[in-house]
Protein backbone atom coordinates (compact mmCIF):
# COMPACT_ATOMS: atom_id res chain seq x y z
CA UNK A 1 0.00 0.00 0.00
CA UNK A 2 1.22 3.04 -1.01
CA UNK A 3 0.12 7.29 -0.49
CA UNK A 4 1.27 9.52 -3.92
CA UNK A 5 4.60 10.28 -3.15
CA UNK A 6 4.19 14.07 -3.68
CA UNK A 7 5.21 16.34 -0.79
CA UNK A 8 2.62 17.28 1.81
CA UNK A 9 1.00 13.86 0.92
CA UNK A 10 3.41 11.35 2.23
CA UNK A 11 5.20 10.95 5.64
CA UNK A 12 3.72 14.10 6.83
CA UNK A 13 5.17 13.01 10.54
CA UNK A 14 9.14 12.41 8.85
CA UNK A 15 7.98 15.91 6.91
CA UNK A 16 7.71 17.88 10.12
CA UNK A 17 11.08 17.06 10.99
CA UNK A 18 13.24 17.15 7.93
CA UNK A 19 11.02 19.18 5.49
CA UNK A 20 8.15 17.75 3.19
CA UNK A 21 11.08 17.90 0.36
CA UNK A 22 13.41 15.27 1.70
CA UNK A 23 10.43 13.17 3.53
CA UNK A 24 8.74 12.60 -0.09
CA UNK A 25 12.78 11.90 -1.99
CA UNK A 26 12.80 9.40 0.87
CA UNK A 27 10.06 7.42 0.36
CA UNK A 28 10.00 8.06 -3.61
CA UNK A 29 13.30 6.11 -3.29
CA UNK A 30 12.27 3.44 -0.39
CA UNK A 31 9.02 2.41 -2.46
CA UNK A 32 10.73 1.81 -5.51
CA UNK A 33 13.75 0.05 -3.72
CA UNK A 34 11.03 -2.04 -1.58
CA UNK A 35 8.83 -3.47 -5.11
CA UNK A 36 12.16 -3.99 -7.05
CA UNK A 37 13.77 -6.00 -3.93
CA UNK A 38 10.42 -8.00 -3.49
CA UNK A 39 9.49 -8.90 -6.91
CA UNK A 40 9.41 -12.60 -7.10
CA UNK A 41 8.14 -15.39 -9.27
CA UNK A 42 6.55 -17.10 -6.22
CA UNK A 43 4.05 -14.42 -5.76
CA UNK A 44 2.53 -11.38 -7.72
CA UNK A 45 3.59 -8.06 -6.43
CA UNK A 46 0.31 -5.35 -6.84
CA UNK A 47 0.93 -1.40 -5.53
CA UNK A 48 -2.58 -0.52 -4.14
CA UNK A 49 -2.65 3.31 -4.14
CA UNK A 50 -4.08 5.95 -2.87
CA UNK A 51 -5.68 8.46 -4.04
CA UNK A 52 -7.22 6.29 -6.77
CA UNK A 53 -6.56 8.38 -9.65
CA UNK A 54 -2.90 7.70 -9.25
CA UNK A 55 -3.61 4.69 -10.22
CA UNK A 56 -3.89 5.93 -14.01
CA UNK A 57 -0.71 8.57 -13.66
CA UNK A 58 1.72 5.43 -14.95
CA UNK A 59 4.72 8.54 -15.30
CA UNK A 60 6.39 7.54 -11.55
CA UNK A 61 5.60 3.47 -12.37
CA UNK A 62 7.22 1.26 -14.55
CA UNK A 63 4.58 -0.06 -16.96
CA UNK A 64 5.21 -3.64 -15.88
CA UNK A 65 4.23 -2.90 -12.17
CA UNK A 66 0.72 -3.77 -11.39
CA UNK A 67 -0.99 -1.03 -9.60
CA UNK A 68 -4.68 -0.70 -8.22
CA UNK A 69 -6.77 1.67 -6.34
CA UNK A 70 -7.43 1.35 -2.55
CA UNK A 71 -10.77 2.56 -2.66
CA UNK A 72 -12.54 4.52 0.02
CA UNK A 73 -12.31 4.86 3.84
CA UNK A 74 -9.74 4.59 6.24
CA UNK A 75 -6.95 2.50 6.30
CA UNK A 76 -8.66 -0.46 7.81
CA UNK A 77 -11.29 -0.02 4.87
CA UNK A 78 -8.50 0.05 2.60
CA UNK A 79 -6.81 -3.12 3.64
CA UNK A 80 -10.53 -4.92 3.92
CA UNK A 81 -11.04 -3.58 0.44
CA UNK A 82 -7.91 -5.52 -0.49
CA UNK A 83 -8.49 -8.43 0.95
CA UNK A 84 -11.90 -8.52 -0.76
CA UNK A 85 -10.60 -8.43 -4.00
CA UNK A 86 -8.35 -11.12 -3.35
CA UNK A 87 -10.29 -13.09 -1.57
CA UNK A 88 -9.89 -16.45 -3.03
CA UNK A 89 -6.01 -16.46 -2.33
CA UNK A 90 -3.57 -15.73 0.34
CA UNK A 91 -2.99 -12.69 0.48
CA UNK A 92 0.03 -9.94 2.56
CA UNK A 93 -0.41 -6.09 2.61
CA UNK A 94 2.72 -4.37 3.26
CA UNK A 95 3.61 -0.63 3.61
CA UNK A 96 6.31 1.08 1.49
CA UNK A 97 8.23 2.15 4.34
CA UNK A 98 10.08 -0.83 5.75
CA UNK A 99 13.64 -0.96 4.50
CA UNK A 100 14.87 -4.33 6.11
CA UNK A 101 11.70 -5.96 4.42
CA UNK A 102 13.19 -9.24 2.21
CA UNK A 103 11.99 -11.94 0.38
CA UNK A 104 12.74 -14.40 3.28
CA UNK A 105 9.89 -12.55 5.42
CA UNK A 106 7.29 -12.36 2.69
CA UNK A 107 7.90 -15.97 2.02
CA UNK A 108 7.51 -16.89 5.44
CA UNK A 109 4.42 -14.77 5.67
CA UNK A 110 2.73 -17.48 2.81
CA UNK A 111 3.80 -20.35 4.37
CA UNK A 112 2.50 -19.59 7.77
CA UNK A 113 -1.20 -18.56 5.61
CA UNK A 114 -0.73 -22.62 4.79
CA UNK A 115 -2.25 -23.51 8.34
CA UNK A 116 -3.64 -19.75 9.73
CA UNK A 117 -5.96 -17.10 8.94
CA UNK A 118 -4.04 -14.21 9.90
CA UNK A 119 -0.02 -13.39 9.78
CA UNK A 120 1.53 -10.64 11.09
CA UNK A 121 4.48 -8.68 11.30
CA UNK A 122 4.83 -6.60 14.27
CA UNK A 123 6.83 -3.28 13.63
CA UNK A 124 8.76 -1.59 16.59
CA UNK A 125 6.15 1.60 17.22
CA UNK A 126 3.35 -1.02 18.34
CA UNK A 127 1.79 -1.29 14.52
CA UNK A 128 2.30 -3.47 12.01
CA UNK A 129 4.63 -3.55 8.74
CA UNK A 130 2.83 -6.73 6.98
CA UNK A 131 -0.85 -8.26 7.63
CA UNK A 132 -1.47 -11.59 5.63
CA UNK A 133 -5.44 -13.30 5.55
CA UNK A 134 -6.96 -16.03 3.83
CA UNK A 135 -10.08 -17.91 4.33
CA UNK A 136 -13.41 -16.06 5.30
CA UNK A 137 -12.76 -12.76 6.82
CA UNK A 138 -14.05 -11.52 10.11
CA UNK A 139 -17.02 -9.24 10.12
CA UNK A 140 -15.48 -6.78 12.62
CA UNK A 141 -11.89 -6.72 10.94
CA UNK A 142 -10.17 -3.20 11.25
CA UNK A 143 -13.19 -1.96 13.15
CA UNK A 144 -12.25 0.07 16.18
CA UNK A 145 -8.34 0.26 15.50
CA UNK A 146 -6.05 2.80 16.99
CA UNK A 147 -3.74 3.75 14.08
CA UNK A 148 -0.66 5.30 14.24
CA UNK A 149 -0.86 4.35 18.15
CA UNK A 150 1.18 1.62 20.12
CA UNK A 151 -2.03 -0.40 19.99
CA UNK A 152 -2.61 -0.44 16.43
CA UNK A 153 -1.18 -4.27 16.69
CA UNK A 154 -3.04 -5.17 19.40
CA UNK A 155 -6.23 -3.81 18.79
CA UNK A 156 -5.76 -5.06 14.95
CA UNK A 157 -5.35 -8.74 16.83
CA UNK A 158 -8.40 -8.34 18.86
CA UNK A 159 -10.30 -7.83 15.40
CA UNK A 160 -9.38 -11.11 14.10
CA UNK A 161 -12.71 -12.65 16.17
CA UNK A 162 -10.65 -15.31 17.49
CA UNK A 163 -9.27 -17.04 13.95
CA UNK A 164 -5.91 -18.44 14.51
CA UNK A 165 -2.89 -16.54 13.25
CA UNK A 166 0.91 -16.27 13.22
CA UNK A 167 3.59 -13.99 14.21
CA UNK A 168 6.91 -13.04 11.88
CA UNK A 169 9.90 -11.06 12.77
CA UNK A 170 9.47 -7.52 14.36
CA UNK A 171 10.61 -4.82 11.66
CA UNK A 172 11.15 -1.25 12.06
CA UNK A 173 8.71 1.09 9.54
CA UNK A 174 9.72 4.99 8.99
CA UNK A 175 7.89 7.81 10.28
CA UNK A 176 10.38 9.84 12.14
CA UNK A 177 13.52 10.81 12.00
CA UNK A 178 14.52 8.81 15.22
CA UNK A 179 13.09 5.54 13.10
CA UNK A 180 15.50 6.43 10.35
CA UNK A 181 18.39 7.29 12.71
CA UNK A 182 17.27 4.01 14.90
CA UNK A 183 17.45 2.08 11.67
CA UNK A 184 20.94 3.48 10.65
CA UNK A 185 22.57 2.60 13.69
CA UNK A 186 20.96 -1.08 13.66
CA UNK A 187 22.40 -1.65 9.89
CA UNK A 188 26.31 0.44 11.33
CA UNK A 189 25.96 -2.52 14.26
Amino acid sequence: MAKEPLPGKVKTRLAREVGSTVATWWFRHQLKKTIRNLNDPRWDTIVSLSPDIFVKRRNFWSPEINCIPQGRGNLGQKMRNIFKLFANHPSCIIGGDIPNITKLEISKAFRKLGSRNFVVGPAEDGGFWLIGHQGQLPRKLFEGVRWSSPWTLSDTIETFEDQPFSSLSKLQDVDSLADLEALKTKTNH
